[in-house]
Formats: C-alpha cells, sequence, structure tokens
C-alpha cells in the first residue's frame, strides 16, 4: 500500500519542486542525509508527505516497473553466463504478447491504494522509543538522530498523521510517567548503558483495543511489581486492554530472539478481523500494519491464486498465517 500521511489537507509539490524523483533516488537523497538531518517526526517517517497521495502511488508504481526489468536484467545475465536458454519471459516478443511494458515480464497492475478514509492513523502497530528530544525533555516518539556518543534525540509524534490518535495519547501518558518515575531512562550513550525504560511497542484494531509492550531492562522481581503497578492504572485510561513487558539487556533496541516477554496484565492476544474472520495477533506477531489495505490485498491475492477446491495451497513465510487462513475456504488444504 502506498503511504499517504497528508491527511484532508493534502500537500501538493513544494514551490520549486516541478521534478519528481523516483523512490530510489528519494531512498539515496535520505541515505545521504541521514547523520545532517535536521527535520521532524514527521519528516523522518513520513518522506513522501511532501506529494499527494496520486503520485505516490504513481512513484510506487515506477519502483516496482523498475524492479521487475532488474528482475529480467538480472535473469538474462544470469543464463547468458551459464550457458543456459533464455527463459521466453526474458523476451521483447513475450512482453508484447502478454500486454507488458517494455522490459517487464508480465503486466503491472496499479499499487492498490486506500479510500480517503482510511488515510490518517491507519499503522495498527507502532513501536515508539522513550528518551529526550532536542530540548532534553522527555520524549515518546520515533527517533530524529543519533549523536556521535550513542545518545538517541526523539521527536514527538503528535503531528504525524500515520500513528493514530489512541497511541499518540498512549505516548503522551507515557513520557508524564516516565518524567516522574523512580526508574530512569536506559543511557544509550556509549559511556552510560544503564537504566530500565527502552521502548513502548503498541497495537490496535478497529474495535479501539490496545496491545501494548514496554521494553525494559531486566528487572528484579521486586521492582516488576512497583514497576507495573505505577504503569497499570495509566494505561487503561487510554484503552490499553493488554500489558506485556520485554526484558532486554543488550546495546540496542533490538532484543535477542530469546528475550524474555511476560504478560502481566488483561487479554494475552488482540484480535484483527480479516474477511470474515478474527485473527489473534501477539506483541511479535507479523501482520500487515495496515489493515484496510491488508484486506484488499488479501483479496487481489486470492482473485490471482484462482484456487480450485481439490488444490491444495502452500503458504511459506507465513507470518500468522493471513493469507493462509483467508484463501483456506477456497482450497482443499493450506
Amino acid at each position: 500500500p502506498a503511504e499517504d500521511e497528508s491527511g484532508p489537507d493534502k500537500k501538493k509539490n513544494r514551490p520549486g519542486e516541478n521534478e519528481i524523483p523516483s523512490l530510489k533516488e528519494l531512498r539515496d537523497r535520505i541515505k545521504t542525509g541521514k547523520k545532517s538531518f535536521t527535520g521532524n517526526a514527521l519528516e523522518k517517517s513520513a518522506p513522501l508527505i511532501q506529494w499527494d497521495y496520486e503520485t505516490q502511488l504513481k512513484m510506487k508504481h515506477g519502483y516496482v516497473k523498475t524492479a521487475v526489468r532488474s528482475f529480467v536484467k538480472l535473469a538474462t545475465k544470469r543464463c547468458q553466463k551459464l550457458g543456459r536458454e533464455l527463459p521466453k519471459w526474458c523476451s521483447k516478443a513475450w512482453s508484447q504478447a502478454n500486454g507488458a511494458e517494455p522490459g517487464c515480464c508480465c503486466p503491472l497492475d496499479l499499487p492498490i491504494g486506500a479510500p480517503e478514509g482510511s488515510l490518517r492513523g491507519w499503522r495498527n502497530k507502532c513501536e515508539f522509543t522513550i528518551g529526550r528530544n532536542e530540548s532534553g525533555e522527555v520524549e515518546v516518539g520515533f527517533i530524529l538522530k543519533i549523536q556521535p556518543d550513542g545518545a538517541q534525540v526523539i521527536g514527538s509524534v503528535q503531528d504525524v498523521p500515520l500513528v493514530p490518535a489512541a497511541m499518540q495519547q498512549l505516548c503522551s501518558v507515557v513520557a508524564a510517567l516516565v518524567a516522574k518515575s523512580n526508574f530512569p531512562i536506559y543511557d544509550r550513550r556509549e559511556c552510560g548503558r544503564s537504566g530500565v525504560w527502552r521502548t513502548v511497542l503498541a497495537r490496535c484494531n478497529p474495535a479501539g483495543d490496545m496491545l501494548v509492550m514496554v521494553q525494559t531492562t531486566t528487572l528484579s522481581e521486586e521492582s516488576q511489581k512497583r514497576f507495573v503497578e505505577a504503569l497499570l492504572p495509566e494505561l487503561e485510561g487510554v484503552g490499553v486492554t493488554s500489558l506485556f513487558l520485554l526484558f532486554n539487556d543488550e546495546v540496542t533496541d533490538a532484543p535477542r530472539p530469546n528475550a524474555v516477554v511476560t504478560h502481566v496484565h488483561g487479554k494475552p492476544r488482540l484480535e484483527m478481523p480479516m474477511l470474515g474472520l478474527k485473527l489473534e495477533v501477539g506483541p511479535l506477531s507479523f501482520f500487515n500494519p495496515n489493515t484496510t489495505t491488508c484486506r484488499f490485498l488479501m483479496e487481489t491475492a486470492i482473485a490471482f491464486l484462482n484456487l480450485k477446491k481439490n488444490e491444495i495451497l502452500l503458504d511459506i513465510f507465513c507470518g500468522i498465517g493471513t493469507i493462509g487462513l483467508c484463501a483456506a475456504h477456497c482450497c482443499d488444504k493450506v
């Protein structure tokens, strides 16, 4: 899905920016200017916001087209190197016969866009870092930049349209709690490497239920009890129905696969509706972050599969099994 963050008052191209870059060019620009970034969390998390939604879709269509052409070129070079006959789909005649654009081995549909009412607050999962902003105040939001000593500068997500309002409120509540907490923020500087508060992961469903996982360094049983007792009353006021703790003592906020995850309150799973099903999602489950366009994607994928009742569907790297579960009624077995 294309990622429009402009909301109802969609921004048009900025003055002087008549040329629309490809996504690859834009990605290279961002990579080059990463260390010198001076913008806010909105610009950091939604670099396409300066273009209207239709332009964003065209940019993504161009990116896919380039990827398909690159695939054909790589396949051609590989066959030539190995002395093998080229697949038919590498030929110009194949592209023309199948109505594909020049250099493409198949026709390309336009990207599946979201309806107007789903362009704000569309992410059902966000991960926020607990730290301090450029003024040194406690902030729960997105990382703007990392200083040479390892310290992180955190930007507010209150003006980032892709973040749901409930999660924006969650960030405000957690920031206020951290500011008065006896547990310190984890110091990510090379001279630090100590503290407790690290990140907050949030998932929400269309019904407004929210699952939250707070990442900290390892707490003793007594400290964990005090930590949860202070945290729970604050979170229940913003619609949190499930609370987990994840202990991580690594240098980075990316925990090891065997990191301890503890369910401390509420429901153990979050129910996500999808094509008449209720899929159960946990804090570490892989699920499409855009519920609306995920539904469009599943409908399109199932239509393309054109499954028969006597066929078997193999769902590889399936996450929670979204495709297989949604398509199960169309085939014999998944």
